[in-house]
């Protein structure tokens, strides 16, 4: 980089930080108390950047500021540059990755395949952490944002800055526990449960994200819901210990059914579904989500 680049980008890299709170809030009072300055103060930076780079990032509507599209390009590249740097501030600390990896899962077959690839991914990097998190607004805003690293969805989301990876197809079924009163039943071939007998009994469930059934239950079919867990674990505990029926991947389900612990109920069709890895572009070879992406997939072709 010539000397004259240099200076200018050095005059620039101060309020950078700043433009990407008030390009990803586009609101100067939200971003001020996130970067612990005043509103003021923030919006004399962005006059600044503008100016320096002589044109507008925002578009003022009314008390509002929009992001437009130069605002919209510089965006990319401040987020593109400053996890660069987070990836190599990482690789000077050692081989193994490290810190937290935060993972939101809009799938309940998504989660089985990411538990199924915790041993692997922690015995290559026992420094890392996953955390398994609630989705705290739109995925991609969210992804974008570094406020998550990688999501597990049922519908191929598409962006820019964004990589999709096709995880694979997996099935599910209801299934139920032998002390449960349909245990019987579900071992008669050609039983078909319609919706009146299966309202008998409840049903424990993943919680409802956008009113939509994480657990592949059709949106046509009413059920009781008895219990609500956000981890398919637990679900699969709920459902052996034959107080509740659960729709489970098939996959988690089978070492309980060669045990002859569950039982699937014949004649109740679950659809099987698509799982995909959203996550953000990987700037670096040891990018944690590219690397837990890579683990679950592996696993699954051992499966």
């Amino acid at each position: 980089m010539n000397e004259p680049h240099l200076h200018r980008l050095l005059e620039l890299w101060s309020w950078l930080p700043a433009f990407r709170f008030v390009a990803e809030t586009e609101h100067l009072p939200s971003a001020s108390d996130l970067l612990y300055t005043s509103p003021s103060a923030l919006s004399r930076t962005v006059k600044q950047l503008e100016q320096a780079l002589g044109q507008q990032l925002f578009d003022r509507v009314g008390r509002r500021m929009v992001l437009n599209e130069a605002g919209r390009q510089l965006l990319g590249g401040v987020r593109r540059a400053m996890r660069y740097v987070d990836d190599v501030v990482q690789d000077l600390q050692g081989e193994e990755l490290r810190g937290e990896l935060r993972v939101v899962s809009a799938t309940q077959l998504g989660t089985a395949w990411l538990l199924e690839a915790v041993p692997q991914l922690r015995e290559a990097h026992p420094e890392l952490v996953l955390s398994l998190v609630p989705p705290s607004g739109p995925l991609v805003q969210s992804l974008l944002q570094g406020q998550i690293d990688l999501a597990l969805v049922e519908q191929p989301l598409r962006h820019a800055e964004l990589t999709l990876t096709r995880l694979g197809r997996g099935g599910s079924s209801v299934y139920c526990g032998r002390s449960h009163p349909l245990w019987g039943k579900a071992s008669r071939k050609g039983t078909v449960l319609n919706d009146a007998a299966l309202a008998k009994h409840e049903f424990v469930a993943p919680p409802e994200v956008g009113g939509a059934a994480l657990d592949d239950w059709p949106a046509t079919r009413a059920r009781r819901v008895g219990l609500r867990v956000d981890q398919v674990r637990v679900a699969l505990q709920a459902c052996l210990d034959g107080g509740f029926l659960a729709v489970l991947p098939d996959d988690v389900a089978r070492a309980a059914v060669e045990r002859k612990e569950l039982r699937a109920l014949s004649g109740v069709k679950i659809p099987s579904s698509e799982v995909y890895a959203l996550a953000r572009l990987a700037l670096h070879p040891r990018d944690s989500a590219q690397i837990a992406v890579e683990t679950i997939r592996a696993v699954r072709a051992r499966s």
